[in-house]
């Protein structure tokens, strides 16, 4: 794949040194071998070189698969799901203020059982882009909308929604649904000013390149006074840490800078937003942690591909609960950062 350098960090401007040397793509099978380099600036990661045309790293990304149906899994899978509905709907009422797409009033009374949400409140709250339900008509846009799948969810609950996916099979599985979807990057757009209520970066800013003039341009589309919202995985965490070249956050060669609190921080600030609240979160511990097992698995075997190494059970359970308990004492030892801004 052709490359190119990018000698310095792309959130701060920084030089650094190579962390990891020869990473393959061993999620999505991208060809080449791939070194993140650590900034002396921020602390953070960045990517040196990246591929010229991001995009054919995107084949086969888990944003073209089919959506699992509603009904699908064991009975305990479909038990389970019956007694999370009310409970997530339930906090939605109550936390998060929605009155459609959330079920009936009653549900409220399920609220204080969020807790036992494996993910934690963070994970009810993500199926909500972590936003408070709308006033009437409040626009909404989600950068990197894949399927459509979460603004399918948030347009039942109110919004007036709208998304960005430069992966043209996103972009049709997006309209399928019936929803408006742009197809090219949002600095390309020229869309105008103050156009949004609120917008949604849901594990985008990692891939995007000069990430800082994209933050910009989020700016000056959203409205006085606007809700921004953005997640991403954290170079601090505890993941990260222990596997090292085999953390899940890594995902060379689509991740070309991996942020920590402090450094996202500062390039929303810059970029124009106040109010940022930043903190890091385990929700999707089970995951990240598990993948990051099985990639180091994979490595020290000489597998070529770690899917089939993937977990996803009760060994899956054991990493969440693992993450929720280091969230009560490390701070910053979450997988992802969530960042809320406003704009003044």
């Amino acid at each position: 794949m052709e490359t190119i350098p990018a000698p310095t960090c792309p959130a701060c401007g920084s030089h650094g040194t190579v962390l990891y040397r020869d990473l393959p793509d061993k999620l999505f099978g991208t060809s080449g071998v791939w070194t993140f380099k650590h900034c002396a600036g921020c602390d953070g990661l960045w990517l040196d070189p990246i591929p010229h045309d991001l995009r054919r790293s995107y084949q086969f990304y888990h944003t073209h698969l089919d959506p699992v149906p509603v009904n699908a899994g064991s009975v305990p899978a479909k038990i389970l799901r019956v007694i999370y509905k009310p409970i997530k709907g339930g906090y939605l009422r109550a936390r998060f203020k929605y009155r459609e797409g959330v079920g009936p009033v009653w549900w409220r009374i399920f609220a204080p059982l969020a807790f036992l949400h494996p993910a934690g409140i963070d994970g009810i709250a993500d199926d909500a882009m972590f936003l408070a339900a709308p006033s009437i008509g409040a626009r909404l846009l989600e950068v990197g909308c894949g399927n459509g799948s979460m603004l399918e969810k948030m347009q039942k609950r109110g919004w007036r929604v709208e998304g960005v996916e430069f992966d043209p099979e996103c972009v049709e599985r997006v309209e399928a649904r019936g929803l408006k979807c742009y197809g090219r990057d949002l600095r390309e757009l020229a869309l105008p000013e103050e156009t949004f209520d609120a917008i949604y970066l849901g594990h985008v800013i990692e891939h995007l390149y000069e990430p800082g003039s994209f933050l910009k341009e989020c700016w000056r589309v959203l409205k006085r006074d606007g809700h921004f919202v953005m997640t991403t995985p954290s170079s601090q965490s505890w993941g990260h840490k222990h596997y090292r070249q085999d953390w899940r956050g890594l995902e060379s060669p689509r991740h070309l800078q991996i942020f920590n609190s402090r450094s996202l921080r500062r390039l929303t600030e810059k970029s124009g937003f106040d109010r940022c609240r930043v903190r890091t979160t385990n929700r999707s511990a089970w995951y990240v942690l598990g993948m990051s097992a099985a990639l180091r698995k994979a490595r020290e075997q000489s597998c070529s591909h770690a899917a089939v190494l993937s977990m996803i059970s009760l060994r899956a359970l054991s990493f969440q609960m693992f993450g929720r308990l280091l969230d009560l004492f490390l701070r910053d030892a979450g997988e992802e950062i969530i960042l809320t801004a406003r704009k003044p």
